[in-house]
């Protein structure tokens, strides 16, 4: 039984299944970006200073060191912006399946309607059938 509803309530799903996706996207990228971080935290930990050597053996480390702690601000940045990102998501996809379960309701309200309109003209149609077989035994 088609309702009015019906195409609102498939298109709330699909926007709310969309965006699920979308943040589920989001999160693997994020856990990648924390992974990286922590494989830098560790080579960073594992580039140890020179303990001989000459001058540019040391102005390489620092160099090196550098570029570490750039790439990691750079990355903490990136986390910060996915996270916010995640967040503002979470919120749309929460008023997505309000809309989606308020249509939903709707939907199934008007099923229900239908279904006792039905019933009561199946009963109407009952109670008429039964009156014309009862006039009819009466002659």
């Amino acid at each position: 039984m088609n309702t009015q509803y019906q195409p609102l309530v498939k298109l709330k799903k699909r926007e709310v299944d969309e965006t699920t996706k979308y943040i589920s996207k989001l999160e693997k990228y994020q856990k990648d970006v924390e992974e990286v971080i922590t494989n830098l935290k560790i080579e960073m930990q594992q580039n140890s200073l020179p303990t001989y050597g000459n001058l540019n053996d040391l102005q390489q480390h620092r160099s090196i060191q550098h570029a570490y702690i750039y790439q990691l601000r750079a990355l903490d940045e990136e986390i910060n912006k996915v996270t916010q990102t995640i967040a503002s998501a979470q919120a749309k996809a929460k008023m997505q399946n309000i809309e989606y379960e308020k249509y939903l309701h709707l939907d199934k309200n008007e099923r229900l309607k239908a279904r006792l309109r039905l019933e009561k003209l199946e009963q109407k149609s009952l109670d008429e059938i039964g009156n014309i077989l009862f006039f009819t035994q009466q002659r």
